[in-house]
């Protein structure tokens, strides 16, 4: 098994403080503890990737020593996250989790991590009705997601012609409001 090591994000995750006695309860219960590694999730707030990414390792060396000194050797210690894999070092890692940053998508470009012309996976959308400069596309929340960041504007983008704001989302539809300029109609076909 390998154990989660809380690394700054406070979502899941024990202490590096603590980590010796779950270790050490598990191997009691006959289990073979071979890794640990973190999730650095506060990572994804604008600027702070780099100093996630040392807080990460930090944590991870803690618990690495802090297991060895126990007598639990630890083959595997994963870390990463999209916006901090940037970040990576060689030495005490020996794994990095790229998530979503292997597709590319508006929160990566919206941090830094890539640029848009690297988003590799978007969703084709195609305009189902259109109303002055309100224009509604056959996608929603179910193939978008729904997850809505303070600091991005909108539900997803318009990777061309101008990077608009998809402004409402349902379930299987998203609406653009005051995107003055196009003339796109019903049938067309957008990538989000």
């Amino acid at each position: 098994m390998w154990l989660e090591i809380e690394v700054g994000c406070h979502r899941t995750g024990i202490s590096a403080s603590k980590c010796v006695d779950l270790a050490t309860a598990a191997v009691e219960s006959g289990l073979d503890v071979t890794g640990i590694f973190g999730y650095p999730g506060q990572g994804y707030e604008p600027g702070r990737a780099q100093t996630t990414s040392q807080e990460e390792r930090r944590a991870l060396g803690v618990a690495a020593e802090r297991l060895k000194e126990a007598g639990v050797h630890v083959d595997h210690i994963s870390a990463g996250s999209s916006p901090t894999v940037i970040f990576a070092e060689p030495g005490l890692v020996t794994e990095y989790r790229p998530g979503t940053y292997v597709f590319g998508d508006r929160q990566q470009v919206g941090l830094g991590a890539i640029g848009a012309e690297r988003v590799a996976l978007t969703v084709t959308s195609t305009v189902i009705a259109r109303s002055n400069d309100r224009i509604v596309l056959d996608v929603g929340g179910k193939g978008l997601g729904r997850d809505l960041l303070p600091w991005l504007t909108g539900h997803g983008s318009v990777l061309a012609p101008d990077g608009v704001s998809i402004s409402r989302l349902y379930d299987h539809h998203a609406i653009i409001e005051s995107w003055d300029g196009t003339n796109l109609q019903p049938g067309e076909r957008l990538a989000v």
